[in-house]
């Protein structure tokens, strides 16, 4: 079922676009306000936002920002509501990467008609990315050796424009068992390990990144998609031992 997160502080208006959207056969969330959305939105991934923009502390446009800045919710179709109908507004969501723009008052029809453009146009992006990645996989079928760093690169971009979601896993020819592992979601970079010595390398990274963690293992359950040193540094996260700048300044040097 197409899940769909509406984020509006108005509990009347909020609760009206539930019931249409149950009635459509939508999976309908709402949130109260934009700290509650952003929130619901990590959380959960909907297939689709309807946001409020005028918001008590954190308004629509400061809510559509923070979701840009996870690659899990940066491409979540985004529908603005608001009673501003000045084109500045207009021109200001479409900049941040708002995909429509609905004012208030509206019809069933102008939501339900925005919804169903906004669904099939992720759906087109899907099926062609799909496809790409299709093409790309036949056209590394006959290609198992990287014989300079242009095609290695070449390749890497064709995976990135693809939207890829997986692992790429680099050996080195003549170099034994050493590889790399690139972990990609939706053609970003989200990790990568393997080489020489790379525990060496996590705890060098640590020490200089987060002097504050003393450990460098624990007893944790291990999920096989993803490395243990990512995992723990999302541990770290959660627990608030660490800050997200900190992370990313780990994996950066990492990768």
């Amino acid at each position: 079922m197409t899940k769909i997160l509406v984020i509006e502080d108005e509990q009347l208006v909020r609760e009206n676009i539930l019931d249409l959207l149950e009635a459509e056969g939508f999976d309908g969330i709402g949130a109260e306000n934009g700290h509650v959305g952003v929130t619901w939105a990590w959380d959960c991934t909907p297939d689709l936002i309807i946001c409020d923009v005028m918001m008590p502390e954190l308004d629509g446009y400061e809510v559509l920002k923070l979701l840009h800045k996870e690659p899990v919710t940066a491409t979540i179709p985004f529908i603005f509501l608001t009673a501003k109908a000045d084109k500045s507004d207009f021109r200001q969501g479409m900049q941040l990467g708002a995909d429509d723009y609905i004012t208030k008052p509206f019809t069933s029809a102008d939501l339900l008609g925005a919804i169903a453009v906004r669904l099939e146009r992720k759906a087109a992006t899907v099926r062609q990315s799909e496809k790409k990645l299709e093409e790309l996989r036949k056209s590394l079928t006959n290609k198992p050796k990287y014989t300079s760093t242009a095609v290695f690169d070449n390749e890497f971009a064709a995976l990135k424009q693809s939207q890829f979601t997986g692992q790429l896993s680099v050996k080195a020819e003549g170099g034994g068992e050493q590889q790399w592992i690139f972990y990609l979601y939706l053609g970003r970079l989200l990790y990568a390990t393997g080489g020489t010595h790379p525990m060496r390398r996590w705890q060098r990274n640590i020490s200089t990144y987060c002097p504050q963690i003393e450990r460098y293992q624990e007893n944790m359950p291990i999920d096989a998609d993803s490395p243990a040193e990512y995992q723990l540094l999302n541990l770290w996260l959660d627990r608030q031992q660490i800050s997200r700048e900190q992370v990313a300044q780990v994996i950066r040097a990492i990768v």
